[in-house]
């Protein structure tokens, strides 16, 4: 099986930054139980797009903020996508 590759995050960083605790912080976001923050915290998972600005609000910053890697991979994506799409009108 394939090593599936971490996915860059400063979730821990802020939430620790703001005195929460894992369990505090899956509560905010409404997760039964706090294993699902440490999978975000340990980049084994990507919280789906509700969950990404539920943490963003949770911890006070922006979601670019929280993954930066991420967010700079999706706008140079859409960056070449608009140049395609600018040549082509």
């Amino acid at each position: 099986m394939e090593k599936m590759e971490k996915i860059e995050n400063r979730i821990r960083r802020k939430r620790e930054e703001l005195g929460y605790k894992q369990s505090d912080l899956a509560f905010l976001l409404g997760h039964k139980n706090p294993s699902q923050v440490s999978r975000y915290e340990k980049g084994q998972i990507l919280p789906d797009s509700e969950n990404i600005f539920k943490l963003s609000y949770s911890l006070k910053t922006l979601p670019e903020w929280l993954y930066p890697g991420m967010t700079k991979k999706w706008k140079e994506e859409v960056a070449k996508r608009e140049d395609i799409l600018r040549k082509n009108l």
